[in-house]
């Protein structure tokens, strides 16, 4: 009764309240009711009984679809019988064809294997007598077509050849690279570098080596080896898995570096007074000063031959500050590892770094992308040795400001809030450990 109530309704509006022809009214109301019935019959006859409806239309185009999908299936049938008397009509001959075609790509490989080693051996010769006759720029022309048939022949199956091609391109790449830096080290001494600040102003001394400082640069950059391997020219950096990150320094950024890291290493290392483990703001600080000094000459005169080798000229700047960065890596690893179990000279180096690390990012726009020495501080035994001192320090810290009487004073007060002095200082301290953590590169670090 409850679901018809709209119906009673709309009959009672229909019949009214008196009962004096009540009974005409129900006559008509059923006429009315009896016309509706009918038009709506009507309406769905229309629809679907005769020529036009729409389902008569709907079940003829089905009754075609399904004639032309009879007449496909039939062709398909045909086309099968078809390919297979043409598959068997054929059959011979696609044996022929295929052993001509197995015969075609065997002798193929077989030349191409041939003109491999042809190659080699003609720019192989061209460079020794490139290099006999002072035609260095020749040479280095040769040895860069070597290196891009090692990267095409890289994936080739004759593994044999691609262990031929990569020696021999090894040797001219010793070869070729002690030709350059042999001549660099000689135009580096001209130059008395590293230089100091007042030479590095004096362009007019400085300039009749640029030009010949350049053409070296370039040429050293253009031998490096195709995988961009110095592996051999950092072998003595190389005593910490650190270091792997720093690997891809160019030759010239590495030549310019030797005379910083032997002062590094002098003054640094060993029973040196100047060698402090609670001192790591002396080395730091002395890589910075470094970094300052010389990295607008290291833009101006390597920044173009970078350009010239599809980089860009600042690339040359950060690679001067990663070559530096190894020394850093070095020596806080060693430092670190030896004080874990001296908290305050733990924590110390530990601020040391984040402030050397900060200084890079903000003053010299070292990008975050790039190899940094935070590496040292996230390795597994330091990371949770550093953790524990954050949490042993921020706790005492947050002891000593609930503590504190007058933490509990008020610093501002006015018609919309109030703060005292300890929840300023808390949340400095949090602002604090943000700062510290916000350089981390890695997200499970932070």
């Amino acid at each position: 009764m409850a679901n018809n109530l709209p119906e009673l309704v709309a009959i009672n509006e229909e019949l009214g309240d008196s009962f004096d022809g009540l009974i005409t009214r129900c006559e008509v109301y059923k006429q009315v009711l009896l016309k509706r019935k009918h038009d709506i019959v009507e309406k769905i006859n229309s629809q679907v009984i005769g020529p036009n409806s729409n389902i008569v239309k709907t079940l003829s185009e089905v009754q075609q679809e399904r004639l032309s999908i009879v007449s496909l299936k039939i062709e398909v049938e045909q086309l099968k019988l078809k390919y297979a008397r043409f598959k068997k009509e054929t059959e011979s001959i696609r044996t022929v064809f295929q052993k001509l075609i197995e015969d075609l790509k065997y002798k193929c490989n077989r030349m191409t294997y041939f003109t491999c080693l042809q190659c080699i051996a003609s720019k192989s010769n061209k460079m020794r007598t490139d290099l006999m006759s002072k035609r260095d720029i020749e040479a280095v022309k040769s040895y860069n077509i070597l290196c891009e048939l090692s990267l095409a022949m890289s994936a080739a199956p004759s593994k044999h050849l691609v262990s031929y091609i990569t020696r021999v391109i090894n040797y001219w790449h010793s070869i070729l690279e002690k030709y350059y830096s042999e001549d660099m080290e000689i135009t580096l001494k001209q130059m008395n570098w590293p230089f100091t600040i007042s030479e590095i102003t004096d362009n007019a001394k400085l300039n009749n080596f640029k030009q010949q400082f350049q053409r070296l640069a370039n040429m050293l950059i253009k031998v490096q080896l195709p995988k961009n391997d110095f592996s051999e020219i950092n072998e003595q950096l190389q005593t910490s898995p650190l270091l792997e990150h720093y690997s891809h320094v160019t030759v010239p950024i590495i030549m310019l570096i030797v005379p910083f890291r032997k002062r590094f290493f002098y003054h640094f290392t060993g029973k040196k007074q100047t060698n402090k483990p609670d001192k790591p703001e002396w080395f730091l600080s002395r890589v910075l000063s470094w970094i300052r000094d010389y990295r607008t000459f290291v833009v101006d005169w390597l920044g173009p031959v970078y350009v010239e080798n599809g980089k860009r000229a600042v690339d040359s700047q950060y690679d001067f500050i990663i070559g530096l960065l190894q020394l850093v890596v070095v020596k806080l690893d060693s430092d670190l590892s030896h004080f874990q179990l001296e908290d305050v000279v733990f924590s110390h180096i530990v601020d040391e770094t984040l402030a050397f690390e900060h200084e890079l990012r903000k003053v010299y726009g070292y990008p975050i992308d790039y190899p940094s020495v935070t590496e040292v501080l996230t390795q597994a035994q330091i990371f949770f040795k550093w953790i524990n001192m954050e949490r042993k320090y921020a706790h005492i810290k947050m002891d000593e400001i609930i503590q504190n009487k007058e933490q509990w004073k008020i610093l501002v007060y006015d018609s919309q809030y109030c703060m005292t002095v300890c929840a300023d200082s808390f949340l400095t301290l949090l602002n604090t450990m943000s700062d510290r953590y916000s350089i981390l590169r890695q997200p499970r670090h932070k």
